[in-house]
């Protein structure tokens, strides 16, 4: 069989691809006569169909659909990272408060440091910045996900995740309400809050570079309206400190509810933004057999490391044309065609 020759980031595209595919797809053993077929089928159809207008097309939809999956990718960890933070923050201000735990004798000041510090460092651990080998297998995973059909089932674990915050920032909410029982609770707690606000900040400063870094995917237009959106978070009236709740409530219970509503905002800036790069990634049909995508099946869409689409089919068959170091077709269109053509 004729085979994708050697190129330049080939290992680290194959091995990539090769990953996940073990990890998403269960590859069906076929014959030397079905694979044959298959080849000689792709050639004709491929000759008949891609014409150098087409092909360049085609090139061009996979460079933006590989940028917007990436995309999709990165605002779908943003999310989660705003979540968890939301999530750390609570359950941290719930630690501290001694109402709540249910003490015969109050937390000691070495007691409370220390739940202040856990506190701190896991608000901290879920809204850093992931470095690239974190990032890459980020992107797998989102991708294996997108593969294994459980996109749906991950969005509601996610929106089921989105309530939960909700319930623990409602209930650390009512306890900053009260006025702290001593000195250690109340400077513990407020510490705790400015490690929330920083860390919140922290996230809008990712964000405004996210949409920055997108603004050649997403559309000149489109872009600009989430730099609108983002700004807004940042105008006086939206950062500003109400009394409603009047003298009786801790004045840090105002400024928490300030920055869990901007995170709040934030998050729906990229799920917004998430919907309009789903459009962007949109596929009606396999590149390399010209089927229709089905919703399940042999003809089902098939991502691959690099973020491109293909159906099942073919890319089960494109790994048996290149055991070992199968290849997108996409990325490489001229090697594949090649190989394919070589006996068909």
């Amino acid at each position: 069989l004729a085979r994708f020759p050697a190129g330049g980031g080939a290992k680290t595209q194959g091995s990539r691809n090769r990953a996940i595919s073990r990890g998403n797809t269960r590859t069906r053993t076929m014959s030397s006569e079905n694979h044959q077929q298959w080849r000689e089928r792709i050639a004709n159809v491929q000759r008949q169909k891609m014409t150098p207008e087409q092909l360049e097309r085609m090139k061009e939809a996979a460079v933006r659909q590989s940028r917007a999956v990436k995309a999709r990718a990165q605002s779908y960890q943003m999310q989660k990272k705003s979540n968890g933070l939301r999530m750390k923050w609570a359950s941290g201000i719930t630690a501290l408060s001694a109402s709540v735990q249910k003490v015969s004798a109050p937390l000691s000041s070495a007691a409370y440091s220390e739940r202040m510090q856990v506190a701190q460092e896991e608000m901290e651990a879920v809204s850093r910045e992931m470095n690239d080998e974190e990032e890459e297998q980020a992107l797998s995973d989102y991708v294996a996900m997108q593969n294994l059909a459980v996109s749906g089932e991950a969005a509601l674990a996610d929106e089921v995740g989105a309530r939960e915050a909700d319930d623990e920032v409602k209930a650390a909410l009512e306890q900053l309400k009260t006025f702290p029982e001593n000195d250690e609770e109340q400077e513990t707690k407020f510490k705790v809050y400015e490690t929330f606000a920083e860390r919140a900040e922290h996230i809008r400063k990712q964000l405004f570079d996210f949409v920055r870094e997108n603004t050649e995917t997403l559309g000149e237009r489109p872009a600009q309206d989430f730099h609108r959106r983002l700004e807004k978070i940042d105008s006086e009236q939206n950062m500003g400190i109400g009394d409603d709740a009047g003298e009786d409530v801790w004045f840090v219970y105002h400024m928490a509810v300030q920055v869990d509503r901007n995170v709040v905002m934030m998050n729906g800036v990229m799920a917004d933004f998430d919907r309009k790069l789903a459009l962007l990634t949109q596929q009606t049909e396999c590149p390399v057999c010209f089927d229709a995508f089905a919703s399940d099946g042999e003809k089902r869409a098939e991502v691959l490391g690099c973020c491109h689409s293909l159906c099942r089919d073919c890319w089960q068959h494109i790994q048996q044309l290149a055991p070992g170091r199968a290849l997108c077709p996409m990325c490489r269109y001229e090697d594949f065609y090649v190989a394919i053509s070589g006996s068909a």
